[in-house]
C-alpha cells in the first residue's frame, strides 16, 4: 500500500511537494527532514513505491512537516508495520512534539498511545468515552479492562 504517499515520485520529490506553498526553502527544509528522518536520506533517490511501510510513514510524516504546521495529524501511522518500524514512529513522534507541533494521532494501539499522549480522548463508536492524560487512563482499571488488557 502507498496511499499516503506518491508512489511514483522519489523520496526527495515527494518532500519538495510536501513544500510546494514555501515561498522559499525548500531545499534547506528537505535537509532538515533528511536530518530528521535518516532512513529517508539514505532512499532520497528511490521511488516512494519501493519503500517499506515503516519508510512510507516515515515520508508521509515527513513531508507533513514541510510547511511547519502548528498541528499534525496521523490516523493509524503503526498500521501493520513491524515492531521495529512501530518504536521508530513513536520515537520520531516523540522528538517532533519537542519541536513545539501539536500531534493529535488517531491510533488502536491504544497502550501504546496513551503511554506517549499527554492528553487523551478515549472514543466508542464515535463517542468520548473517557478524556484525561494518558497516565491516567493507563492507571485506570475500567479502561484497560475495556480497551487495553492485561499485559502478560
Amino acid at each position: 500500500m502507498s496511499a499516503n504517499v506518491f508512489p511514483s515520485l522519489t523520496v526527495k520529490e515527494n518532500l519538495e511537494m510536501g513544500g510546494y506553498a514555501l515561498p522559499r526553502g525548500v531545499r534547506e527544509k528537505v535537509g532538515q527532514m533528511f536530518e530528521m528522518f535518516p532512513d529517508l536520506k539514505v532512499a532520497a533517490r528511490r521511488p516512494a513505491r519501493t519503500l517499506s511501510g515503516g519508510q512510507r510513514t516515515m515520508l508521509a510524516i515527513a513531508r507533513g512537516l514541510m510547511l511547519d504546521p502548528a498541528v499534525l495529524i496521523l490516523d493509524e501511522p503503526t498500521a501493520g508495520l513491524a515492531p521495529r518500524f512501530v518504536d521508530a514512529v513513536w520515537e520520531q513522534v516523540n522528538t517532533i512534539r519537542k519541536l513545539d507541533v501539536a500531534i493529535l494521532v488517531v491510533e488502536q494501539n491504544t497502550r501504546r498511545t496513551l503511554t506517549n499522549a499527554d492528553w487523551a480522548y478515549l472514543m466508542t463508536l464515535g463517542r468520548n468515552r473517557r478524556s484525561g492524560t494518558g497516565r491516567e487512563l493507563l492507571e485506570d482499571p475500567e479502561i484497560v479492562d475495556l480497551y487495553i488488557g492485561k499485559e502478560a
